[in-house]
């Protein structure tokens, strides 16, 4: 297991070890195998950053606080201690099981959570959860953020990035186009995660690519020799002909297919056929991420959409198609109609951005607009919850 930091363990000790004493306890004070009184405050005498899985003072002293008698006094840093200590030992069910009985909203008990799934995320435990549950285990820490101390930001970082790769590695083959593939080697090469936990991971999703069409596979590849190569595990699943120039004819070929499709779409355009043309710029989106074609569709959709928005056309009826769109088009159109203050549009178009492209880099600009239109609404609850992502 990888120890944290020396500086967040000295957080830890402050935390958790530095607490008030009734007056009148320190004269009555009894030897204590574990903590020292000094001043009115009570000291833990381990240094935590030197405990690991398996050292029989992790058991110890967890044991020592769950079995002495209860003094509301200390009850929090107990809970935490006791939480933190199942932590190391990979014992998650109760490690949460204690940090759910921290003071609720407590700085403590966002410490506890966070330290638990920065250990989860070391541990063999993400390899057998679904997508799901570490989308779940997620949304958990992204509640607690604003509750930690500023000292815990790389480690608060590090950790959502690394349950971000865990979602990204679980990913359904049906929902692996070549526009996600591009996606997720943006996040894999952002992320503050450790190499080997990346290349881990990225080989937990290259099984999931084994019966995707060759162009998926082949931008898999591609984008993996470009930035991962150095990763032995990965250079091994590279294929020999991947590891060489792209082949020029097959640049060629995907271009032209890339073209056609563009034209359908303008084609579909002057027949009004809306519909059509956002299926066609679809296509070429996920499938034609690296051609002119590609670039030439994203100025194309945005004129088509200002063009729309000008003219207040009613979008209910596209409104589905522009769900499906990428990232920078959703983000940047949902801005223009929040600024046009056109928020339920803009709305429609943010919700459908985070419940796809919740890796995205503008995923919390995302999350803050929202919070904002549903305060405009005066609907605070709501409002509360994104602005707690």
């Amino acid at each position: 297991m990888k120890s944290l930091p020396q500086r967040i363990f000295q957080l830890i000790y402050l935390s958790t070890s530095l607490i008030l004493l009734h007056n009148t306890a320190i004269a009555k004070s009894l030897p204590d195998p574990f903590f020292t009184f000094f001043e009115k405050s009570r000291y833990l005498r381990l240094n935590l950053s030197s405990l690991r899985k398996g050292d029989s003072q992790v058991k110890q002293l967890r044991n020592f606080i769950i079995q002495k008698q209860a003094d509301p006094t200390y009850s929090n840093q107990d809970l935490f201690t006791v939480a933190y200590l199942f932590a190391i030992e990979e014992n998650f069910q109760s490690a949460f099981h204690y940090a759910k009985q921290i003071e609720p909203g407590s700085t403590l008990s966002a410490m506890a959570h966070c330290f638990i799934l920065y250990f989860w995320t070391q541990s063999d435990e993400p390899l057998h959860e679904s997508q799901s549950a570490i989308s779940a285990y997620k949304n958990v820490l992204l509640t607690q953020i604003y509750r930690l101390p500023s000292d815990m930001n790389q480690e608060l970082v590090s950790t959502l990035d690394h349950l971000t790769l865990l979602e990204l590695s679980k990913t359904e083959p049906a929902d692996i186009t070549p526009y996600f593939v591009m996606q997720a080697m943006e996040t894999f090469h952002a992320a503050k995660v450790s190499t080997k936990a990346k290349g881990q991971l990225l080989l937990d999703l290259h099984t999931r690519l084994q019966n995707q069409p060759e162009n998926v596979k082949r931008l898999f590849y591609h984008e993996l020799q470009q930035n991962f190569s150095t990763i032995q595990e990965i250079k091994k699943i590279i294929p020999a002909s991947m590891q060489t120039e792209k082949d020029p004819e097959m640049q060629v070929q995907q271009e032209e297919q890339a073209q056609a499709i563009l034209e359908q779409a303008q084609v579909s355009l002057k027949n009004k056929d809306k519909q059509q043309a956002l299926a066609h710029w679809q296509e070429l989106f996920h499938y034609y991420p690296h051609t002119q074609s590609h670039k030439k569709a994203l100025q194309n959709i945005r004129t088509f959409l200002r063009n729309e928005f000008a003219n207040q056309t009613d979008v209910n009826p596209i409104l589905e198609s522009l769900k499906k769109l990428p990232p920078e088009i959703l983000y940047s159109e949902g801005r223009y109609l929040w600024n046009a203050q056109k928020n339920e549009t803009a709305l429609a178009l943010f919700e459908a951005f985070v419940q796809s492209y919740s890796y995205h880099t503008k995923a919390p600009n995302v999350h803050y607009i929202i919070a904002s239109i549903y305060e405009s609404w005066n609907q605070f609850d709501q409002a509360l919850l994104y602005y707690k992502k």
